[in-house]
């Protein structure tokens, strides 16, 4: 049997607007929840407008160590394993650590 979740816990997702899943949780969420960070010169980078080309992936802030230390961004950007080591995020643990998040 399903447990019952109180309207305080969770913020319902409103699907009157675009869904995207987190890399980190693998949890469903509208944009304004998450960050989209794309991959240039294998570089994780924050697109804070969101019209970057390329491929996109999304996240939570609070999800955003998890998925580096697990390796997500391999994954997420189907990056071959010969690139693994090449995927830099450290301009996304600099913006992390130096923005506030909404």
């Amino acid at each position: 049997m399903r447990s019952k979740q109180g309207s305080d816990t969770i913020k319902p997702l409103d699907l009157t607007l675009p869904v995207r899943s987190c890399i980190g949780c693998r949890k469903r969420a509208n944009p304004s929840a998450l960050i989209r960070v794309v991959l240039v010169d294998g570089k994780v980078i924050p697109d804070l407008k969101g019209g970057a080309a390329g491929r996109g992936a999304w996240l939570h802030k609070k999800c955003a160590e998890g998925a580096i230390s697990r390796g997500a961004f391999v994954f997420a950007f189907k990056t071959n394993k010969a690139q693994t080591e090449a995927v830099d995020v450290s301009e996304l643990q600099q913006y992390l650590l130096t923005n506030e998040w909404i």
